[in-house]
C-alpha cells in the first residue's frame, strides 16, 4: 500500500496551488505582523512627536524649574532649592482657596456642559424645517477664538458700560458686578466657559446621535414606548462611549 502522507502531488496540479509548508506560513504571518506594526508606528510617529514636544517637554521643564528659585542680589541667579517652593505653597492660604475654587469650577462645569450639550444635540437632531439654520446658530461659538470670546464677554459684563447691565437697567433691575465680584466671578466664568464648551461637546454628541440606527427607535415606537423611555433606554445607553469621551 502506498504511503498516503508522503504521496507526491499530482503531476497536473500547479505548484503555485499547493499549500505552503508550515514553517513558510509562519514566516509569512510574522512578516505581515512586522509590516503592520511598522505602519502603525509610522502613522503614530507625528502625534507622538507632537505630544512629546508640545506637552511632555514643557511639563518636564516646568517641573524642573519648580525646584529652583531666582535671586537678584548681584545679578539674576538661578538656585536649586529642591522642594522648598512646594513647602511654601502648602503653607500659603491663598493656594488652598484657589484650589477649592478650581474644584468647585470642575464639579459644576463638566456636568452642566454635558447636560446642556446633550439637550441641544437632541434638539438639533430632529428632522424639522429650518434645522440647518438652528445648527449653524448653535455652532457659532466654536468658530470664535478664545481671546476674542474673552474680550467679548469682558465688554458685555462690564459693571459700568456692559450690555447685560444696560439690559438689567432697562427692565428696572439693579446693575451687577459680575467679574469684579468675589461672589459672582466664579459663576460668571462658568457661564462664559459653558457658552463655548457646550457647542464644542454638542458636535460630538450630535455625531453619536446620528450614529444610532433609526430602526431601534422605530421598533420601540411600534412597541408603544414613549419618547422619554426611548431616550433613557436606547439613546442614552448608546451614547455612553461618546459621553465618557
Amino acid at each position: 500500500m502506498a504511503n498516503v502522507g508522503n504521496a507526491a502531488p499530482h503531476p497536473l496540479t500547479p505548484a503555485s496551488r499547493l499549500p505552503p509548508p508550515a514553517s513558510r506560513l509562519g514566516d509569512i504571518v510574522r512578516r505581515a505582523r512586522r509590516q503592520s506594526w511598522l505602519a502603525a508606528y509610522l502613522f503614530l510617529a507625528p502625534a507622538v512627536v507632537g505630544l512629546a514636544v508640545f506637552r511632555l517637554y514643557p511639563i518636564a521643564l516646568a517641573a524642573w524649574g519648580s525646584l529652583h528659585t531666582t535671586t537678584f542680589g548681584g545679578g539674576a541667579q538661578r538656585v536649586f532649592v529642591g522642594l522648598e517652593n512646594y513647602r511654601y505653597l502648602l503653607d500659603y492660604d491663598v493656594f488652598w482657596q484657589s484650589l477649592i475654587v478650581t474644584l468647585k469650577l470642575n464639579v459644576v462645569i463638566n456636568p452642566l456642559q454635558i447636560g446642556l450639550a446633550l439637550l441641544l444635540a437632541v434638539l438639533a437632531n430632529q428632522r424639522v424645517p429650518g434645522i440647518t439654520c438652528y445648527r449653524t446658530i448653535f455652532f457659532i461659538p466654536i468658530g470664535i477664538s478664545v481671546p476674542i470670546a474673552a474680550l467679548l464677554w469682558q465688554t458685555m459684563l462690564d459693571p459700568n458700560t456692559g450690555l447685560l447691565n444696560a439690559l438689567l437697567s432697562a427692565v428696572g433691575l439693579p446693575r451687577q458686578p459680575f467679574l469684579t465680584s468675589a461672589d459672582q466671578a466664579l459663576w460668571s466664568v462658568i457661564a462664559i466657559a459653558s457658552w463655548k464648551g457646550v457647542s464644542f461637546w454638542m458636535v460630538f454628541l450630535l455625531g453619536g446621535l446620528q450614529g444610532i440606527p433609526g430602526e431601534l427607535h422605530e421598533a420601540a415606537m411600534l412597541d408603544g414606548a414613549s419618547a422619554t423611555r426611548r431616550f433613557f433606554q436606547i439613546t442614552l445607553p448608546l451614547l455612553k462611549r461618546t459621553i465618557l469621551f
